[in-house]
């Protein structure tokens, strides 16, 4: 599976004010909600403005199987004599 990672700057501005937020997120996540929880002042922006760059891809293993009974080789060592 591969993760597609992008970088989204949120930018809003009052009538006094002007702020910023710079978010790392995965592609689909709702960047404005992020930012605007991590900087109260943009929720009462009533001009807000984002721009969203593609930062980089990972590449992500599934898990794997669980090992079945089938799969696990038997042990032939189970005659053997141990002398101590």
């Amino acid at each position: 599976m591969t993760e597609h990672w992008e970088r989204t700057m949120v930018y809003g501005s009052n009538e006094d004010r002007n702020y910023s937020e710079d978010v790392l997120h995965r592609r689909g996540e709702d960047a404005l909600v992020m930012a605007c929880r991590r900087n109260q002042g943009l929720a009462g922006c009533g001009r807000i403005s984002m721009v969203t760059v593609e930062v980089f891809t990972q590449i992500r293993k599934d898990a794997e199987e669980h090992r079945r009974r089938k799969d696990i080789g038997r042990d032939d060592r189970q005659g053997e004599a141990y002398e101590w």
